[in-house]
């Protein structure tokens, strides 16, 4: 295993970029001591790896160059057959968050499934934030509310407007919306049909 130091792209859902995302992958021995060169443990054909135990640090140290509209800002990502995500811890009001993360990965023994994975596939990290809302964006009833607790109140109110297509009372009978609207384009088709006559007298 070699020593990764990268400063990677990060990219918006629309391809763009909008910052670097600095990634590390450290190889380390059981307790976590990190290898460096001079100890004499790197690799050079991933296969001499199988059938031997395993040990590296997987560090997201900061990203650079963010956009200012998030409020809080962390990196998720899975790795090999991970069914949960791993998250750093998030970062609040900067563009520049320094996410000092790291995780040591065991893998005893090493597979040959495990080198395929490593030779063909990516480390995929997902860097996501919260948007900063600006308050006058936000009704005074909204305001203090999850996302949530908004979606229910969009919820209720989609509920009631459900209920009025399915009819409402009106001076004590039942109005039928949809015959309303069909009543509406009749007079409109009718005014339409009387202005189209008299242009031909």
């Amino acid at each position: 295993m070699v020593e990764l130091k990268e400063s990677l792209d990060i990219l918006s859902i629309k391809g763009s970029e909008v910052g670097v995302l600095n990634v590390e992958v450290v190889p380390c021995n059981k307790s976590g001591k990190e290898y460096s060169e001079k100890d004499d443990v790197f690799v050079d054909n991933p296969d001499d790896l199988i059938g031997r135990d395993l040990y590296f640090k997987i560090k997201i140290m900061g990203a650079r160059g963010l956009p200012n509209r998030y409020s809080e800002v962390y990196c998720t990502y899975k790795f090999y057959l991970d069914e949960e995500e791993h998250k750093t811890k998030p970062i609040t009001d900067t563009t520049n968050p320094n996410f000092k993360y790291e995780k040591k990965f065991t893998y005893k023994p090493v597979t040959k499934q495990f080198i395929d994975y490593l030779m063909k596939e990516s480390l995929v990290i997902k860097v996501k934030g919260k948007q900063r809302v600006r308050r006058s964006a936000i009704p005074a009833s909204l305001q203090g509310l999850s996302t949530r607790d908004m979606l229910k109140n969009d919820r209720t109110v989609f509920s009631k407007t459900a209920t009025l297509m399915n009819g409402f009372n009106m001076n004590g009978r039942v109005v039928d919306p949809q015959k309303q609207s069909i009543i509406v384009e009749l007079l409109l088709m009718k005014k339409t049909q009387a202005r189209l006559q008299q242009r031909c007298v």
